[in-house]
């Protein structure tokens, strides 16, 4: 497998070849917001530095999926604070700063957007915990260069996504539903054993 930024591929081809020839051989599972973003947004937030959308492909250039990180902290308000464990707010407040509205600030990374490739036999798509694997991975060398001790994101109110980001190590935060009507997961950056 290999990565490549969007921003590798403009270097080299159109916007409107990657649109044809890259983007338009993913398909999510069903019409969402995995394949809106990749389609309709992806180059855009990567020309205004908003995220990097990361494209994992076979040897083959086959498009398996793909993931978006962004340097975004996670921004808990005074009267959130005020309701997280004295334990959680305590590890938070290590890694952040209060401004003056009593609102904290987490320094941390975001994966915005994680997608695996339906449009492929099941048999050679990529596993969703191996697409996850690979951006936690890249966010650790991230982590060398400019630090961060979090990594947050933003998931559907369903079981199965929230058992999956919670078999990968990430927390649910409390009563914290985002105004896309998310809920949030937050997890420490450290080596996953």
């Amino acid at each position: 497998m290999r990565r490549v930024t969007i921003s590798d591929l403009l270097e080299y081809i159109s916007e409107d070849r990657i649109n044809e020839n890259v983007i338009s051989t993913f398909k999510s599972l069903e019409k969402n917001d995995i394949e809106n973003f990749l389609y309709n947004k992806a180059i855009a937030f990567e020309k205004n530095s908003i995220s990097t959308t990361h494209l994992i492909f076979t040897d083959n250039d086959i498009l398996l999926g793909y993931f978006s990180l962004a340097n975004k902290s996670l921004i808990l308000s005074k009267e959130r604070l005020e309701k997280l464990s004295n334990t959680k707010k305590k590890r938070l407040m290590q890694s952040g700063q209060i401004l003056e509205n009593g609102h904290l600030v987490v320094n941390s990374y975001l994966i915005g957007q994680l997608g695996k490739n339906y449009n492929l036999p099941q048999e050679r798509q990529i596993k969703g915990k191996d697409l996850l694997a690979l951006s936690f991975e890249l966010l650790l060398e991230i982590k060398k260069l400019i630090t961060a001790k979090y990594v947050w994101l933003e998931c559907q109110n369903t079981e199965k996504l929230i058992n999956f980001y919670t078999s990968f190590g990430f927390e649910k935060i409390d009563d914290f539903i985002s105004e896309d009507g998310l809920v949030v997961m937050i997890m420490k950056l450290n080596k996953k054993d």
